[in-house]
Protein backbone atom coordinates (compact mmCIF):
# COMPACT_ATOMS: atom_id res chain seq x y z
CA UNK A 1 0.00 0.00 0.00
CA UNK A 2 1.32 3.35 -0.92
CA UNK A 3 1.53 5.45 2.01
CA UNK A 4 -1.88 8.18 2.35
CA UNK A 5 -1.49 11.87 0.41
CA UNK A 6 -3.41 14.77 1.38
CA UNK A 7 -4.31 16.21 -1.78
CA UNK A 8 -6.60 19.06 -2.40
CA UNK A 9 -10.54 17.68 -3.57
CA UNK A 10 -10.06 19.30 -7.00
CA UNK A 11 -7.12 17.36 -7.70
CA UNK A 12 -7.79 13.89 -6.43
CA UNK A 13 -8.12 12.17 -9.80
CA UNK A 14 -4.91 13.65 -10.95
CA UNK A 15 -3.39 12.54 -8.10
CA UNK A 16 -5.06 8.96 -8.76
CA UNK A 17 -3.59 9.18 -12.28
CA UNK A 18 0.05 10.19 -10.77
CA UNK A 19 -0.09 7.26 -8.11
CA UNK A 20 -1.24 4.81 -10.57
CA UNK A 21 1.64 6.02 -12.87
CA UNK A 22 4.15 5.69 -10.19
CA UNK A 23 3.52 2.44 -9.18
CA UNK A 24 3.65 0.83 -12.89
CA UNK A 25 7.40 2.07 -12.80
CA UNK A 26 10.39 -0.19 -11.33
CA UNK A 27 11.41 0.81 -7.98
CA UNK A 28 14.82 1.31 -7.44
CA UNK A 29 16.01 -0.22 -10.84
CA UNK A 30 14.31 -3.80 -9.95
CA UNK A 31 12.22 -5.43 -12.06
CA UNK A 32 8.25 -5.76 -10.44
CA UNK A 33 5.13 -7.23 -11.98
CA UNK A 34 3.28 -5.57 -14.24
CA UNK A 35 0.65 -3.69 -12.73
CA UNK A 36 -2.80 -4.05 -13.61
CA UNK A 37 -5.26 -1.05 -12.75
CA UNK A 38 -8.61 -2.59 -12.14
CA UNK A 39 -11.68 -1.58 -10.75
CA UNK A 40 -15.07 -3.78 -10.53
CA UNK A 41 -17.05 -1.25 -8.90
CA UNK A 42 -16.88 1.81 -7.01
CA UNK A 43 -16.92 1.02 -3.15
CA UNK A 44 -17.96 3.03 -0.64
CA UNK A 45 -16.91 2.08 3.23
CA UNK A 46 -18.66 4.90 5.40
CA UNK A 47 -17.71 4.84 9.03
CA UNK A 48 -18.23 6.77 12.45
CA UNK A 49 -15.38 5.66 14.18
CA UNK A 50 -11.88 6.96 14.00
CA UNK A 51 -9.84 4.59 16.44
CA UNK A 52 -7.03 2.49 15.73
CA UNK A 53 -9.33 -0.88 15.98
CA UNK A 54 -11.31 1.06 13.39
CA UNK A 55 -8.38 1.41 11.34
CA UNK A 56 -6.89 -2.24 11.02
CA UNK A 57 -10.46 -3.04 10.40
CA UNK A 58 -11.17 -0.38 7.38
CA UNK A 59 -7.47 -1.52 6.43
CA UNK A 60 -7.69 -5.60 6.35
CA UNK A 61 -11.31 -5.46 4.40
CA UNK A 62 -9.77 -3.06 1.91
CA UNK A 63 -6.87 -5.45 1.36
CA UNK A 64 -9.04 -8.40 1.19
CA UNK A 65 -11.83 -7.08 -1.16
CA UNK A 66 -8.53 -5.58 -3.27
CA UNK A 67 -8.25 -9.66 -4.18
CA UNK A 68 -11.93 -10.41 -4.54
CA UNK A 69 -13.15 -7.55 -5.97
CA UNK A 70 -10.34 -4.99 -6.89
CA UNK A 71 -12.52 -1.42 -6.91
CA UNK A 72 -11.83 1.74 -6.39
CA UNK A 73 -12.28 2.30 -2.78
CA UNK A 74 -13.89 5.49 -1.30
CA UNK A 75 -13.28 5.30 2.69
CA UNK A 76 -15.60 7.97 4.57
CA UNK A 77 -14.71 8.32 8.02
CA UNK A 78 -17.33 11.12 9.73
CA UNK A 79 -16.43 12.80 12.98
CA UNK A 80 -18.97 14.44 15.46
CA UNK A 81 -16.87 17.39 16.28
CA UNK A 82 -14.07 19.20 15.88
CA UNK A 83 -12.82 21.89 12.47
CA UNK A 84 -14.81 22.56 9.42
CA UNK A 85 -12.64 21.27 6.96
CA UNK A 86 -12.76 18.54 4.84
CA UNK A 87 -9.57 16.70 4.42
CA UNK A 88 -9.14 13.96 1.62
CA UNK A 89 -6.45 11.28 0.79
CA UNK A 90 -5.39 9.51 -1.94
CA UNK A 91 -3.38 6.22 -1.92
CA UNK A 92 -2.98 2.67 -3.71
CA UNK A 93 -3.06 -1.00 -3.02
CA UNK A 94 -1.34 -4.15 -5.04
CA UNK A 95 -1.94 -7.46 -4.37
CA UNK A 96 0.02 -10.05 -6.88
CA UNK A 97 -2.47 -12.30 -8.45
CA UNK A 98 -2.06 -15.87 -9.17
CA UNK A 99 -1.74 -14.40 -13.01
CA UNK A 100 1.50 -12.63 -12.04
CA UNK A 101 -0.15 -9.46 -11.96
CA UNK A 102 -0.25 -6.74 -9.30
CA UNK A 103 -3.33 -5.80 -9.16
CA UNK A 104 -3.81 -2.17 -8.43
CA UNK A 105 -6.86 -0.70 -6.22
CA UNK A 106 -7.11 2.92 -6.06
CA UNK A 107 -8.27 4.44 -2.50
CA UNK A 108 -9.97 7.83 -1.80
CA UNK A 109 -9.99 8.64 1.66
CA UNK A 110 -12.44 11.83 2.93
CA UNK A 111 -12.55 13.20 6.35
CA UNK A 112 -15.31 14.69 7.53
CA UNK A 113 -17.61 16.27 10.19
CA UNK A 114 -21.11 18.32 10.94
CA UNK A 115 -20.19 20.52 8.83
CA UNK A 116 -18.80 19.11 5.42
CA UNK A 117 -20.64 16.40 5.11
CA UNK A 118 -22.81 17.87 3.04
CA UNK A 119 -20.05 18.30 0.33
CA UNK A 120 -19.12 14.69 -0.01
CA UNK A 121 -22.11 13.16 -2.19
CA UNK A 122 -21.51 15.38 -5.20
CA UNK A 123 -17.36 14.90 -4.77
CA UNK A 124 -17.97 11.32 -5.17
CA UNK A 125 -19.95 11.49 -8.49
CA UNK A 126 -17.71 13.60 -9.79
CA UNK A 127 -14.77 10.43 -9.04
CA UNK A 128 -16.79 7.47 -9.61
CA UNK A 129 -15.16 5.40 -12.51
CA UNK A 130 -17.97 4.71 -15.08
CA UNK A 131 -20.03 1.60 -16.22
CA UNK A 132 -19.34 -0.18 -12.60
CA UNK A 133 -21.45 -0.83 -9.67
CA UNK A 134 -21.39 1.49 -6.91
CA UNK A 135 -21.64 -0.04 -3.49
CA UNK A 136 -22.17 1.62 0.02
CA UNK A 137 -21.09 -0.63 3.22
CA UNK A 138 -21.52 0.76 6.44
CA UNK A 139 -19.19 -0.37 9.03
CA UNK A 140 -20.43 -0.39 12.74
CA UNK A 141 -23.13 0.16 13.81
CA UNK A 142 -24.15 3.84 13.58
CA UNK A 143 -27.86 3.70 13.53
CA UNK A 144 -26.96 2.79 17.41
CA UNK A 145 -25.32 5.17 18.84
CA UNK A 146 -26.74 7.46 21.63
CA UNK A 147 -24.95 10.93 19.93
CA UNK A 148 -25.66 10.23 16.11
CA UNK A 149 -25.32 13.54 14.37
CA UNK A 150 -28.72 14.26 12.03
CA UNK A 151 -25.87 15.07 9.50
CA UNK A 152 -24.50 11.55 9.23
CA UNK A 153 -28.35 10.59 8.99
CA UNK A 154 -28.57 13.31 6.00
CA UNK A 155 -24.92 12.15 4.78
CA UNK A 156 -26.58 8.29 4.52
CA UNK A 157 -29.17 9.50 2.97
CA UNK A 158 -28.00 11.56 -0.09
CA UNK A 159 -25.18 8.39 -0.68
CA UNK A 160 -27.68 6.52 -0.32
CA UNK A 161 -29.44 7.51 -4.08
CA UNK A 162 -26.15 6.97 -5.68
CA UNK A 163 -26.09 3.41 -4.87
CA UNK A 164 -26.98 -0.38 -6.72
CA UNK A 165 -26.30 -1.94 -3.40
CA UNK A 166 -26.47 -1.21 -0.09
CA UNK A 167 -24.47 -3.78 2.85
CA UNK A 168 -24.29 -3.89 6.31
CA UNK A 169 -23.70 -6.36 9.17
CA UNK A 170 -25.46 -6.78 12.06
CA UNK A 171 -23.35 -9.21 13.88
CA UNK A 172 -21.49 -5.71 14.87
CA UNK A 173 -24.37 -4.28 16.51
CA UNK A 174 -26.21 -4.08 19.91
CA UNK A 175 -29.96 -4.54 19.11
CA UNK A 176 -30.36 -5.91 16.08
CA UNK A 177 -33.79 -3.72 15.00
CA UNK A 178 -32.18 -1.01 16.02
CA UNK A 179 -29.27 -1.49 13.40
CA UNK A 180 -31.63 -3.23 10.72
CA UNK A 181 -34.98 -1.47 10.14
CA UNK A 182 -33.27 1.66 8.70
CA UNK A 183 -32.01 -0.58 5.70
CA UNK A 184 -35.11 -2.53 5.65
CA UNK A 185 -37.16 0.47 5.33
CA UNK A 186 -34.77 0.93 1.89
CA UNK A 187 -35.87 -2.30 0.53
CA UNK A 188 -38.67 -1.70 -1.62
CA UNK A 189 -36.75 0.91 -3.47
CA UNK A 190 -32.82 -0.17 -2.96
CA UNK A 191 -31.25 -3.55 -2.90
CA UNK A 192 -29.56 -4.20 0.78
CA UNK A 193 -28.31 -6.97 1.96
CA UNK A 194 -26.86 -8.15 6.04
CA UNK A 195 -23.75 -10.04 6.34
CA UNK A 196 -25.05 -11.91 8.81
CA UNK A 197 -27.87 -13.28 6.64
CA UNK A 198 -24.97 -15.22 3.99
CA UNK A 199 -23.14 -16.10 7.12
CA UNK A 200 -26.37 -18.59 8.08
CA UNK A 201 -26.57 -20.02 4.70
CA UNK A 202 -24.69 -23.06 5.85
CA UNK A 203 -27.49 -22.62 9.28
CA UNK A 204 -30.30 -22.22 6.61
CA UNK A 205 -29.24 -25.32 4.22
CA UNK A 206 -28.82 -27.70 7.45
CA UNK A 207 -32.13 -26.86 8.86
CA UNK A 208 -34.01 -26.85 5.96
CA UNK A 209 -32.48 -30.66 4.95
CA UNK A 210 -33.20 -32.02 8.14
CA UNK A 211 -37.21 -30.78 7.70
CA UNK A 212 -37.18 -32.12 4.12
CA UNK A 213 -36.17 -35.85 5.23
CA UNK A 214 -38.64 -38.34 4.95
CA UNK A 215 -39.00 -38.55 8.83
CA UNK A 216 -39.49 -34.92 9.69
CA UNK A 217 -41.21 -34.20 6.31
CA UNK A 218 -44.60 -33.45 8.43
CA UNK A 219 -43.89 -32.14 11.43
CA UNK A 220 -43.00 -28.51 11.08
CA UNK A 221 -46.75 -27.75 12.98
CA UNK A 222 -45.51 -30.47 16.18
CA UNK A 223 -42.43 -27.72 16.87
CA UNK A 224 -43.21 -26.47 20.08
CA UNK A 225 -39.58 -24.94 21.32
CA UNK A 226 -36.69 -23.58 19.54
CA UNK A 227 -33.23 -23.48 21.74
CA UNK A 228 -30.18 -21.43 20.13
CA UNK A 229 -26.97 -21.40 21.88
CA UNK A 230 -25.16 -18.64 21.91
CA UNK A 231 -21.84 -16.47 22.42
CA UNK A 232 -18.80 -15.83 23.30
CA UNK A 233 -19.26 -12.51 24.20
CA UNK A 234 -21.70 -10.86 26.88
CA UNK A 235 -25.43 -9.00 26.36
CA UNK A 236 -28.17 -10.14 23.68
CA UNK A 237 -28.24 -12.80 20.73
CA UNK A 238 -26.03 -11.74 18.29
CA UNK A 239 -27.17 -10.75 14.62
CA UNK A 240 -26.76 -13.88 13.21
CA UNK A 241 -28.71 -15.96 15.77
CA UNK A 242 -31.63 -13.39 15.81
CA UNK A 243 -31.61 -13.67 11.97
CA UNK A 244 -31.75 -17.11 12.05
CA UNK A 245 -34.19 -17.21 14.48
CA UNK A 246 -36.41 -14.87 11.98
CA UNK A 247 -36.02 -17.04 9.02
CA UNK A 248 -37.19 -20.05 11.17
CA UNK A 249 -39.88 -18.35 12.84
CA UNK A 250 -40.92 -16.78 9.23
CA UNK A 251 -40.95 -20.50 7.99
CA UNK A 252 -43.08 -21.95 10.77
CA UNK A 253 -45.99 -18.84 11.16
CA UNK A 254 -44.64 -17.75 14.56
CA UNK A 255 -44.90 -14.23 15.60
CA UNK A 256 -43.04 -13.10 18.77
CA UNK A 257 -45.11 -11.96 20.92
CA UNK A 258 -43.68 -11.31 24.55
CA UNK A 259 -40.56 -12.00 26.51
CA UNK A 260 -40.81 -14.42 29.55
CA UNK A 261 -38.14 -14.11 32.78
CA UNK A 262 -36.39 -16.96 33.42
CA UNK A 263 -35.12 -16.98 36.85
CA UNK A 264 -31.63 -16.88 38.02
CA UNK A 265 -30.51 -16.45 34.45
CA UNK A 266 -29.57 -13.84 31.93
CA UNK A 267 -31.13 -16.60 28.96
CA UNK A 268 -34.09 -15.07 27.30
CA UNK A 269 -37.64 -16.87 26.79
CA UNK A 270 -40.03 -15.28 24.26
CA UNK A 271 -43.45 -16.36 23.67
CA UNK A 272 -44.48 -17.20 20.39
CA UNK A 273 -48.57 -17.07 18.72
CA UNK A 274 -48.76 -19.67 15.48
CA UNK A 275 -51.11 -19.51 12.87
CA UNK A 276 -51.37 -23.27 12.95
CA UNK A 277 -53.23 -23.70 16.48
CA UNK A 278 -52.71 -22.43 20.04
CA UNK A 279 -50.32 -25.48 21.20
CA UNK A 280 -47.55 -23.17 23.31
CA UNK A 281 -44.59 -22.13 21.32
CA UNK A 282 -41.55 -20.91 22.81
CA UNK A 283 -38.32 -19.51 21.62
CA UNK A 284 -35.03 -19.67 23.90
CA UNK A 285 -31.47 -17.99 23.84
CA UNK A 286 -28.97 -19.44 26.11
CA UNK A 287 -25.27 -17.54 25.99
CA UNK A 288 -22.25 -19.67 26.57
CA UNK A 289 -19.53 -18.26 27.49
CA UNK A 290 -17.12 -21.42 26.14
CA UNK A 291 -18.50 -21.58 22.64
CA UNK A 292 -15.81 -20.20 19.99
CA UNK A 293 -18.61 -18.66 17.61
CA UNK A 294 -21.54 -16.54 17.57
CA UNK A 295 -23.98 -19.15 17.04
CA UNK A 296 -23.08 -22.54 18.64
CA UNK A 297 -25.94 -24.43 18.19
CA UNK A 298 -30.12 -24.85 17.22
CA UNK A 299 -32.24 -27.40 18.88
CA UNK A 300 -35.73 -28.68 18.05
CA UNK A 301 -38.23 -30.08 20.37
CA UNK A 302 -40.95 -31.44 18.33
CA UNK A 303 -44.46 -32.88 20.00
CA UNK A 304 -44.46 -36.27 19.43
CA UNK A 305 -47.59 -38.81 20.05
CA UNK A 306 -45.90 -40.18 22.56
CA UNK A 307 -43.06 -38.74 23.31
CA UNK A 308 -41.26 -35.44 22.28
CA UNK A 309 -38.39 -35.70 19.67
CA UNK A 310 -35.58 -33.30 20.27
CA UNK A 311 -33.28 -32.71 17.13
CA UNK A 312 -29.77 -30.53 17.56
CA UNK A 313 -27.21 -29.37 15.02
CA UNK A 314 -24.09 -28.02 17.01
CA UNK A 315 -20.98 -26.28 15.01
CA UNK A 316 -17.99 -27.29 16.07
CA UNK A 317 -15.61 -25.00 14.06
CA UNK A 318 -12.82 -25.95 15.28
CA UNK A 319 -13.31 -28.86 12.91
CA UNK A 320 -15.44 -27.17 10.72
CA UNK A 321 -18.36 -29.55 11.13
CA UNK A 322 -21.64 -30.04 12.56
CA UNK A 323 -23.04 -32.32 14.77
CA UNK A 324 -26.67 -33.49 13.82
CA UNK A 325 -28.14 -35.43 16.84
CA UNK A 326 -32.07 -36.71 16.89
CA UNK A 327 -33.30 -38.41 19.77
CA UNK A 328 -36.81 -39.67 20.16
CA UNK A 329 -38.33 -40.22 23.40
CA UNK A 330 -36.94 -40.58 27.84
CA UNK A 331 -33.16 -41.29 27.77
CA UNK A 332 -32.17 -42.88 30.99
CA UNK A 333 -30.12 -46.04 32.14
CA UNK A 334 -32.77 -48.32 32.37
CA UNK A 335 -34.82 -47.73 29.18
CA UNK A 336 -33.98 -49.28 25.54
CA UNK A 337 -37.04 -47.13 24.01
CA UNK A 338 -34.59 -44.40 23.18
CA UNK A 339 -33.68 -43.47 19.72
CA UNK A 340 -31.04 -41.82 19.16
CA UNK A 341 -29.11 -41.13 16.08
CA UNK A 342 -25.27 -38.51 15.41
CA UNK A 343 -24.46 -37.15 11.74
CA UNK A 344 -21.60 -35.60 11.06
CA UNK A 345 -21.57 -33.34 7.94
CA UNK A 346 -19.03 -30.81 7.07
CA UNK A 347 -19.77 -26.60 8.15
CA UNK A 348 -17.15 -24.48 6.66
CA UNK A 349 -17.61 -20.51 6.34
CA UNK A 350 -16.50 -17.65 3.99
CA UNK A 351 -14.33 -14.93 5.01
CA UNK A 352 -15.94 -11.34 5.24
CA UNK A 353 -14.55 -10.45 1.82
CA UNK A 354 -16.17 -13.59 0.15
CA UNK A 355 -19.23 -12.95 1.98
CA UNK A 356 -19.29 -9.43 0.77
CA UNK A 357 -19.40 -9.85 -3.14
CA UNK A 358 -21.57 -12.88 -2.80
CA UNK A 359 -24.48 -10.00 -3.38
CA UNK A 360 -22.91 -8.61 -6.24
CA UNK A 361 -23.95 -11.60 -8.33
CA UNK A 362 -27.63 -11.90 -6.87
CA UNK A 363 -30.35 -9.41 -9.01
CA UNK A 364 -33.60 -8.57 -8.07
CA UNK A 365 -35.00 -8.46 -4.34
CA UNK A 366 -34.57 -11.52 -1.51
CA UNK A 367 -37.77 -12.19 -0.58
CA UNK A 368 -36.72 -14.53 2.04
CA UNK A 369 -34.14 -12.12 3.38
CA UNK A 370 -36.70 -8.82 3.58
CA UNK A 371 -39.15 -11.94 5.69
CA UNK A 372 -36.88 -13.20 7.44
CA UNK A 373 -35.35 -9.48 8.78
CA UNK A 374 -38.64 -8.50 9.27
CA UNK A 375 -39.78 -11.19 11.59
CA UNK A 376 -36.08 -10.85 13.15
CA UNK A 377 -36.73 -7.48 14.31
CA UNK A 378 -39.66 -8.10 15.86
CA UNK A 379 -38.45 -10.82 17.73
CA UNK A 380 -35.35 -8.25 18.75
CA UNK A 381 -37.94 -5.83 19.83
CA UNK A 382 -39.58 -7.96 21.98
CA UNK A 383 -36.28 -9.24 23.57
CA UNK A 384 -35.53 -5.36 24.32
Amino acid sequence: MSGLVEVNPADIEKELLRVWRTLSESESGEERSPEVRTILSNFILLSTGDGPEVQREIDELVTALCISNPSRFFVIQFKNGGGSELKTFVSSRSVLARVGHQICSEEVHLSVNAETAYLVPNLLFSLFASDVPVVLMVLGDPFGEQTLSPKFRELFSALRKQTDLILYDTNKAQLFARAALPYLGLSDTFRVGDLSWYRTERWRSLVAEQFDSERLLNSLDRVTHIHFAYGPGVGKPPGEAVLIAGWILSALGWVAESRDMIRGSDDIRVICSSNTGPRPRAVEFNRDPKLQCALGSIEFVIEGEQAPMSLKITRHPEQKSAEITSEHGERDESSTLCDFSVLRVPFRTLPDEDLIVQPFYSTGKDDAFIRSSNAAAKLSQVIG
